[in-house]
């Protein structure tokens, strides 16, 4: 019979894209002694240790979330993963540059998000764009828009503004 923190690590391996960090025993000692529990309140000790531990490492590192599925088939897994997926999103910094070809976004950040993949997948924008014209920040700006999310811009100075602005 397999044990309850071994049931919910086979259910987080299976809800991750690799193998979890989290060993069985290291579950385990987290839960703390089960031994004269009830199989049902056990089981529900072992959710709750996973729930925490998961919790602890996307509070640790919103990156922690991109090694997940999709949908992990577990509600509370997914509901705190989408909570980490939009925290990374709206820390996402899009830099304003002005360069010989005219005013560019760079997109890198965004790109590097669950939810900002999403989002330039659906305006078909490549995997590998680092950067965005104007009218390509305006399609991502109003899609962010829907979500009812601003993302933080920040302007680059530009080469000459750069030499002018150095101390002689």
């Amino acid at each position: 019979m397999s044990t309850p923190a071994g049931t919910w690590i086979q259910r987080l391996d299976e809800a991750m894209t690799g193998k979890s960090p989290l060993s069985e025993e290291a579950l385990q000692a987290l839960m703390g002694d089960t031994d004269e529990l009830a199989p049902a309140v056990a089981e529900a000790r072992a959710q709750k240790a996973l729930l925490v531990w998961v919790k602890g490492q996307l509070d640790a590192d919103l990156a922690f979330a991109r090694g997940f599925v999709d949908k992990t088939g577990i509600a509370w897994l997914d509901k705190l993963l989408t909570v980490a997926r939009l925290k990374e999103l709206a820390g996402t910094r899009i830099v304003k540059a002005g360069k010989s070809s005219g005013l560019r976004y760079d997109i890198g950040g965004l790109s590097a998000t669950y939810y900002g993949r999403k989002i330039l997948d659906g305006l078909g924008l490549s995997k590998r764009r680092t950067s965005a014209t104007r009218e390509e920040w305006a399609q991502i700006r109003e899609a962010c828009a829907r979500i009812k999310l601003t993302l933080p811009e920040t302007v680059e100075p530009t080469t000459t503004e750069r030499f002018f602005a150095e101390d002689p």
